[in-house]
């Protein structure tokens, strides 16, 4: 099976079925997708985590992509979990809802609203923000990216 960014297809059904129980929302929506629709979100995933400013330099200058990472010869696991996690997210029509949502309220400068007893503040700094700024939309897929993006450097 042919490689879509980091993983196959297959890795991608594999990775949800062993790290979601059959209950949940975000697998059985992945599950009830067609292929070709797998694909395309792993291809969205994939396409968004190669525009992130990685640290460091490829291991070979002429490769593709931006993984593995010197002195790495191969992508690490955790970058392939957050390619398909982040599909996942994509995958969640709320997650397009609620992101239309804030996207707009940030494009308005809205900072903090209420409606009844229920008031949200929002900030620069808030997660949905950087999902803006980035196109990572999974909460997992940022965690597994972050040790490789810019901030901390080993001593």
């Amino acid at each position: 099976m042919d490689l879509i960014g980091y993983v196959t297809l297959e890795e991608a059904n594999t990775y949800v079925s062993e790290n979601y129980v059959t209950a949940d929302p975000l697998r059985i929506q992945w599950e009830a997708l067609i292929d070709d629709d797998k694909k395309a979100l792993l291809r969205k995933s994939f396409q968004t985590i190669e525009l992130l400013p990685f640290t460091g330099r490829k291991t070979c200058m002429d490769q593709p992509n931006m993984f593995p990472r010197w002195p790495q010869e191969e992508v690490p696991q955790s970058i392939k979990a957050a390619q398909v996690e982040n599909a996942l997210s994509l995958s969640d029509t709320s997650n397009a809802e609620d992101d239309a949502h804030y996207t707009k309220l940030w494009k308005y400068g809205v900072s903090s609203y209420s409606i009844g007893n229920l008031s949200e503040s929002i900030s620069t700094g808030t997660y949905g923000m950087n999902a803006q700024r980035t196109g990572v939309v999974s909460a997992v897929a940022t965690r597994l990216l972050q040790p490789y993006l810019g901030g901390s450097y080993r001593i």
